[in-house]
């Protein structure tokens, strides 16, 4: 679940601009007739007609010949279905689905056939493209494209070059082309993608838009602004049935909270068909069923009886987009904390990206348990307020001055801590007892204000901290995540990634968390589950999974993820984004 605000972070992170939003520029876009329309149109009567609706041959379908599958699916009232090729076995099978489909004479199609492009397999697989384009042709169906990731040294040209051939071999043919966003793939969601289609800017390609893919990259609270902003590509959309927060925890977990039949799961599929409806999408939607192990009859049944409802009621929806917030909640949200007394989450905004103005432009929000914003400006008057720690009545916040000291009932400063001598106050920590340790990014060193004290002191400092950025203490061991050898104050750019370093509070000697890796990335900050420590890169826009054997990806595709925060009463973490002024909240595994 994800909340933006109406200020995107600008391109030079020190300059303060209040751009003109996305969504607000393509809907003056769309008015003057500056961008193209596929599945959507400019108006939707009240009684516009039902949207063509199709199912992927997932959920235990392919348990059944094609012919059967279809059969089915006619019985049950769908309009078609869409295959995937992986292999020469399910690109022989297309020949059945077709026959299959002819058979129905127009009563059912197949809408689509998508093919993944991995750039690391042989240049056979990655050129299947073609053959299944050859079967496709003269069938009316379109050739769906996944880029699976990418390889380190791929760019956006090398891709642009390759979807560009498909479109154009596919042009050929008579086939139009969609490309299909995917989680943990080149494009994780539809606005990821838009600007390669608007780049290539060809007559046959298009865009989907996926319910669960979006909520695996935290769009859910925010999908009216994703399907407005990507409204004029859309060729085909998606649903499914989907817990709010997607379980991260095991990639099974992850699959089955984010797909189910349409009549489960606590993610309300209303708010998303209305958006559709706001976006005046008139094209086809599909029900994606992958991994559902039900009796297919059963949940396809329940679904399309569920779809039907929540067209039926989507058509008293307004069809105007949804206006925007008058107060913005965040502007590069920067930390988010878990406060259990009050059961919310407070989060940090910079204040139009990483800037050292002392200008008194910066805040802090609080949200309650769900994630929901309730107080968007819960503390003003900040200039950049951003690493945070909480106590029982005590909010703890670094600002660019020095330690600021927060009374949480009364939402009032109570007092400060100046830190003259650093250069970029940027986090804190709290020990058991009662000492604060603030990090200083340019300076190299660590502060530590004594429990009961007053009078800030160097804790440690030197190259060896490698730049720290994001501190949390477990016991006698004070953590740290460090950006790296730092060559340029202005971009950021460093001669070698950043690590996790552990420091003992006693003998404050400094060893490597990480055995055998010096080299982890532009690490931003820390949380801790379990056993198991968790840090965002913010440069490459990954969470990581760190233990003393090695550092995993849990979610990439993010935009320069900031500080996280962790609530193990709710078993959630919620992760800041710079790039986007949101806050995903997820679930992970702890062991």
């Amino acid at each position: 679940m994800l909340f933006s605000q109406d200020r995107p972070l600008p391109t030079n992170l020190y300059v303060r601009l209040r751009p003109v939003t996305l969504m607000r520029a393509l809907f003056l876009a769309t008015i003057f007739g500056l961008l193209p329309v596929s599945g959507f149109c400019d108006a939707a009567p009240s009684d516009a007609p039902a949207h063509p609706f199709f199912v992927y041959n997932f959920g235990r379908l392919t348990e059944s010949t094609p012919a059967a599958q279809v059969a089915l699916l006619r019985g049950l009232g769908y309009d078609g279905i869409s295959l995937g090729v992986e292999d020469d076995k399910s690109l022989k099978q297309l020949d059945e689905y077709f026959a299959a489909a002819d058979a129905s004479k127009g009563a059912f199609r197949i809408f689509g056939v998508y093919v993944f492009y991995r750039f690391d397999r042989t240049e056979a697989d990655r050129d299947r493209w073609k053959l299944v384009l050859e079967k496709i042709a003269g069938h009316g169906v379109d050739l769906w494209v996944i880029f699976a990731p990418g390889l380190p040294t791929t760019t956006d040209a090398e891709v642009a070059g390759i979807l560009g051939t498909i479109t154009d071999a596919a042009k050929a043919r008579g086939v139009n082309v969609v490309l299909y966003p995917h989680n943990n793939c080149y494009f994780p969601t539809a606005e990821s993608a838009l600007p390669m289609v608007r780049r290539l800017d060809r007559p046959n390609l298009g865009l989907a838009l996926h319910l669960c893919h979006e909520l695996r990259a935290g769009n859910g609270d925010r999908i009216e602004e994703v399907a407005a902003a990507v409204a004029p590509y859309v060729k085909f959309a998606s649903i499914s049935g989907a817990d709010s927060v997607v379980d991260w925890t095991t990639p099974a977990l992850m699959s089955s909270s984010s797909i189910k039949p349409l009549d489960e799961g606590s993610y309300d599929l209303q708010r998303y068909v209305n958006a559709l409806r706001a976006a005046h999408y008139q094209g086809p939607v599909g029900f994606i069923n992958h991994t559902i192990e039900e009796e297919p009859k059963d949940y396809l049944a329940r679904s399309i009886k569920s779809w039907k409802a929540l067209e039926k009621a989507s058509l008293t929806a307004p069809i105007s987009p949804k206006p925007e917030s008058k107060i913005a909640a965040f502007d590069a949200p920067d930390q988010a904390v878990w406060h259990q007394k009050t059961r919310s989450w407070f989060v940090s905004s910079l204040g139009g990206g990483i800037s050292l103005a002392r200008d008194g432009y910066g805040w802090i929000a609080r949200l309650d348990e769900t994630g929901k914003v309730v107080a968007p400006h819960w503390l003003d008057g900040f200039d950049a307020p951003s690493g945070m720690v909480a106590t029982e009545d005590t909010l703890y916040v670094c600002d660019r001055s020095g330690l600021v000291e927060v009374d949480i009932p009364t939402a009032k400063i109570r007092k400060k801590y100046p830190l003259l001598e650093a250069s970029f106050v940027n986090d804190v920590a709290r020990s058991e007892n009662g000492d604060l340790y603030i990090s200083d990014f340019f300076g190299n060193r660590i502060y530590r204000i004594p429990s009961g004290g007053d009078k800030p002191e160097i804790f440690v400092e030197g190259e060896e901290l490698d730049t720290p950025d994001g501190l949390l203490v477990d016991g006698d061991t004070l953590f740290v995540a460090t950006w790296g050898k730092l060559t340029d104050r202005a971009t950021f750019a460093t001669s070698k990634l950043g690590k996790i370093l552990a420091i003992d509070l006693k003998t404050r000697s400094i060893r490597p968390f990480v055995k055998n890796r010096d080299e982890i990335g532009n690490l931003e900050g820390l949380a801790k589950i379990g056993d198991v420590l968790y840090a965002t890169d913010w440069a490459r826009g990954a969470l990581l999974r760190i233990t003393p054997e090695g550092a995993t990806d849990v979610l990439t595709g993010l935009s320069h993820p900031s500080d996280p925060g962790y609530s193990p009463q709710l078993g959630t973490i919620a992760v800041p984004e710079h790039g986007t002024n949101r806050v995903l909240f997820l679930k992970v595994a702890g062991r």
